[in-house]
């Protein structure tokens, strides 16, 4: 929980020099990749008039084991579509079937069939009988007030030769009043929700690759409370398996038995703050078993808040008779300030099963640790010019790959990877074979890159995909044998991955700070991409300036710009693309970054690749390196695509006429609108807006701090929604 001055609690793990703070990293507000796709992935959402959506599972129950170490993403996804919807859903209190009550009854209007294979290749029908539904009375349960003849929903139908299973009814009767979705089994997740963030960012040496990771965000990326109440403090995350077979065995015999299974343990690891933000000590992580005979969920399991350390191994006897049914399930949730992405907890390797004892904490597996990475020397991605235009070999002569033993005995690795061209394979890395590894060890191999990535493609960008292999045998979980990586070449050079755990400042009027870049090949810098991510201050009205410099010490200056502001991203941490006013001719080494004004901006911080040797930053008249590890995420562009999306929508065709004057302008403008409500946007020719504000009759901007360039000027009828463009020229 925080309760504490924003200034003073947000801005951690700073160092402090010459007697106050320079430098510092702040958590993020959200989650913008989240943010991106949260048009797919949902739980529950509220209906245009109001009416909550109610997801119904069909089949959706696992058996044991239980086992999701988060390698892959074993999460159910939620994609709303209307023909997944019942057609009629009627709501009533309770309702017979042929005399019996009954909870529920999925029904057909007309008489179903249920078909079974004849041995000839086709199938034989048989029709069902129907039923007699009488529908009671909300208020007295013993009055027939309507009743109805259908046929019960069968779980197969032909339709010309194939056979399509968990078709839907045409009419569901129900016990609660929502419109109900269907959602049938994809056959192989864990999870009924999605909650928590699965990822492989977050976790600091996990126990293998991937983790779910609990905060104060929900599923779509942005905070419970997103008001920023510092106070706000509640259950946030919540992660719920699907229901499980505790009763019956997968493959028949006697039914699971809690006085004599007694071997059923739940184990997982938990890790507090990894490369995230850490819980307070009066925030929890909390696990709770759920009985189908009680209807209630108990707690069974909780840790408090604190400083990071490495995973531990948790073990959780199954053993009251209640939970020994069919629909058991468990949870794992976290008490967090839910105004931001606060109070990281990581979980890995969760694993139900039978058979086991208390000590039973490993299994006979190893796994890579680290997502795949760059097979360039020194970036995440480069122009795809450069690479094609030098002389030089700029690929990795070895790249390392790390794993973990988690098996109880010691065991013998071998690692490798293989590189393809759109499924074709071009080269590999040589096999590696690590020394005896003892019980959760964790180990490296250094592979040799036995190739080069061709340079044949004359297109003006292109992409390869490497595949990274750990191999031991025997090992009870492949999911965590492989692991893969996009190389790209595009227009500009990185050192990030494309996502941001953190935000970066330096606390100074003036500050200066640069990112050291070593071009391939000589070229014209026409663009600089930065992230500026959302944090706990506004920053859209902070000044910076783009900055080039051919040397630190001695100070050598190429390029200080006019004055931009930041702009936020629409997601997937989009950046905010600067476009040069004059494009600039540049060579060998270089380094880019911002001179920020009279106060502090944030840019984003990729804390798993660490290249914190290229970053530096001037306070007064002495550069720094930073103190901080992480990649900044400041992108110099050298080709005219920029493969980041921007943050808003294409403006549409001019629709509206409209006058703007003096044009070119140098200090303010005056746009002259019809009649109506209007938005006025200045945007950059990147889309940004740089400038907005609503008017009915005439509107007066001032442009005099807007940097040189050419703009749009876009209004917008907020009553019709049409829209008019001109272009604008500034000139100073």
């Amino acid at each position: 929980m925080r309760t504490f001055n924003y200034l003073i609690a947000i801005l951690i793990n700073f160092v402090v020099l010459t007697g106050y703070t320079q430098e510092g990293t702040a958590p993020l507000w959200g989650n913008e990749s989240l943010q991106w796709e949260s048009k797919k992935l949902f739980l529950s959402r509220s209906a245009e008039a109001g009416e909550t959506y109610t997801y119904q599972f069909l089949l959706d129950t696992n058996h044991l084991p239980i086992v999701d170490d988060f390698s892959r993403n074993y999460f159910k996804s939620y994609s709303f579509d209307t023909l997944n919807t019942v057609t009629d859903t009627l709501v009533w209190q309770n309702f017979l079937v042929n005399g019996v009550y009954q909870e529920e009854l999925k029904a057909m209007f007309d008489t179903s069939y249920h078909y079974t294979p004849n041995g000839s290749g086709g199938y034989d029908s048989v029709a069902t009988p129907p039923v007699y539904v009488s529908i009671l009375s909300k208020v007295d349960y013993q009055m027939v007030v309507d009743t109805d003849t259908v046929w019960v929903r069968q779980d197969t139908l032909i339709v010309g030769n194939t056979v399509i299973t968990n078709h839907l009814a045409d009419r569901t009767y129900l016990n609660y009043s929502d419109t109900v979705v269907i959602v049938p089994d994809e056959g192989y997740s864990v999870w009924r929700n999605n909650n928590a963030l699965h990822n492989y960012t977050y976790g600091d040496n996990p126990v293998t690759l991937g983790v779910a990771t609990f905060d104060g965000l929900d599923s779509t990326g942005v905070p419970y409370d997103p008001s920023m109440n510092p106070n706000s403090y509640q259950i946030a995350d919540i992660l719920e398996s699907k229901p499980i077979y505790l009763k019956t065995r997968p493959n028949g015999g006697s039914d699971y038995n809690s006085l004599q299974d007694t071997g059923i343990y739940l184990s997982f690891f938990y890790q507090p703050q990894g490369l995230g933000d850490a819980p307070e000590a009066n925030d929890s992580l909390a696990l709770e078993f759920y009985s189908p005979y009680t209807d209630k969920w108990t707690h069974k399991w909780s840790a408090a808040g604190g400083p990071v350390h490495e995973f531990k191994s948790v073990m959780v006897h199954v053993i009251d008779p209640q939970y020994f049914a069919d629909g058991f399930k468990f949870r794992f949730l976290n008490y967090a300030s839910v105004s931001g992405n606060f109070d990281h907890w990581n979980i890995d390797y969760v694993r139900l099963d039978e058979k086991r004892t208390v000590n039973d904490t490993t299994m006979d597996d190893v796994g890579i640790l680290d997502p795949g990475q760059s097979l360039i020397e020194d970036y995440s991605q480069m122009p795809w010019s450069h690479y094609k235009a030098s002389t030089g070999n700029l690929m990795k002569t070895e790249q390392n790959i790390r794993f973990r033993n988690n098996h109880s005995v010691s065991k013998f690795a071998s690692s490798s990877f293989t590189a393809y061209d759109h499924g074709t394979q071009i080269f590999d890395g040589s096999v590696e074979i690590t020394p005896i590894l003892n019980s959760f060890a964790i180990g490296d191999n250094s592979s040799t890159v036995n190739g080069t990535y061709p340079k044949t493609s004359s297109d003006t960008v292109y992409s390869y995909n490497v595949e990274y292999h750990i191999n031991s045998t025997p090992d009870d979980n492949r999911d965590n044998d492989t692991a893969f990586f996009h190389q790209q070449f595009g227009t500009q050079y990185a050192y990030d991955d494309g996502s941001a755990e953190s935000a970066y400042f330096v606390t100074s009027a003036g500050a200066q700070i640069a990112v050291e870049y070593k071009l391939a090949v000589a070229d014209t810098l026409r663009a600089v991409n930065i992230y500026f991510p959302r944090s706990f201050e506004s920053i859209i009205d902070r000044a910076y300036r783009i900055m080039v410099w051919k040397s630190l010490d001695p100070e050598e200056i190429l390029l200080e710009s006019y004055l931009y502001f930041p702009q936020y991203s629409g997601g997937r941490d989009l950046v905010q693309g600067v476009v040069l006013e004059e494009p600039l001719a540049v060579e060998g080494t270089i380094y880019v970054g911002i001179k920020q004004l009279d106060k502090r901006v944030f840019i984003g911080l990729d804390k798993n690749n660490n290249n914190q040797s290229k970053n530096f930053f001037k306070v007064g008249g002495q550069w720094q390196n930073s103190s901080y590890e992480g990649s900044l995420f400041i992108r110099p562009e050298f080709g005219t695509t920029n493969p980041w999306p921007v943050s808003v929508k294409d403006v549409e065709e001019e629709k509206l006429e409209f006058t703007v004057y003096p044009n070119p302008s140098s200090s303010t403008v005056s746009v002259d609108l019809p009649y109506g409500n209007y938005r006025v946007n200045l945007r950059s020719i990147l889309g940004t807006v740089v400038k907005q504000a609503e008017a009915s009759d005439m509107l007066t901007l001032n442009v005099s701090d807007v940097s040189a360039g050419m703009y749009l000027v876009e209004i917008e009828d907020l009553d019709t929604g049409k829209k008019g463009i001109k272009k604008l020229l500034i000139q100073h």
